[in-house]
């Protein structure tokens, strides 16, 4: 997600484009925010920007916001639905990696555990 080629070549943006290239520093990506902060047009390339920026600094909840707007703005785009739908996919299979360590954690109990909370399990 977020590949440098799949994030563009708006000639607009190519300033924020080179400050998120490859695996881009807290510094990169403060001065990325500012040149999105800087223009007055908010497109829809601006949001997807806006939500490479929010992945990059691991603030998935914003980034999908960011891109479900991009897709609003150009319903047509596919390097937005793209991400938008990685975005979702790596969702999926953080929350299926959680409900797994749930479930060991449950049946790690009922292994080892004393018979007062045996009935409990």
């Amino acid at each position: 997600m977020f590949s440098q080629e799949n994030l563009g070549d708006h000639e607009k943006y190519a300033a924020v484009r080179e400050k998120l290239a490859g695996d881009p520093a807290d510094e990169a990506l403060t001065a990325a925010q500012e040149l999105l902060d800087a223009e007055k047009e908010r497109d829809a390339e601006w949001h997807y920007m806006q939500a490479a920026v929010h992945y990059y600094r691991r603030r998935y909840l914003d980034c999908r916001k960011r891109l479900e707007t991009a897709i609003k703005l150009d319903p047509l785009n596919p390097r937005y639905r793209a991400d938008y739908d990685g975005l979702l996919q790596m969702s999926r299979a953080a929350q299926e990696e959680q409900r797994k360590k749930s479930s060991k954690a449950t049946d790690g109990c009922a292994e080892g555990c004393c018979e007062c909370c045996c009935n409990l399990c």
